[in-house]
């Protein structure tokens, strides 16, 4: 009797999940890939920017760096003096920083 039990109800599921996936979406083909993840479509988030935030965050936060606009030459100043001061950045790392800051952060902002 405890077999046939757990038979009728493993059928009774077996059914109404086969029914469920045949009425959920009726003339609809199954789609052939899954939706893309939803960052998909995002950027990657810029290098130097991470690099930064690796960097620079032990005494600064980037939203504080990031509100500066500076020259290239003002820029590479101000990282020079964080050097002297102790900041872990290699001279490829500095320039490379300055160029970002420079680019993204100019001395005169740009219109909105």
């Amino acid at each position: 009797m405890r077999h046939l039990r757990s038979t009728l109800a493993f059928a009774a599921l077996t059914l109404a999940g086969t029914l469920a996936l045949a009425t959920a979406a009726p003339g609809q083909p199954a789609p052939s890939q899954p939706p893309p993840a939803p960052d998909a479509d995002k950027a990657a988030p810029d290098p130097t920017l991470a690099l930064i935030q690796a960097k620079c965050t032990m005494c600064h936060d980037t939203g504080f760096i990031l509100q500066g606009h500076h020259t290239a030459a003002d820029w590479k100043d101000l990282v020079n003096q964080m050097v002297a001061r102790g900041a872990d950045v290699s001279d490829a790392e500095a320039d490379q920083i300055v160029a970002y800051l420079a680019k993204t952060q100019p001395a005169t902002p740009p219109a909105s």
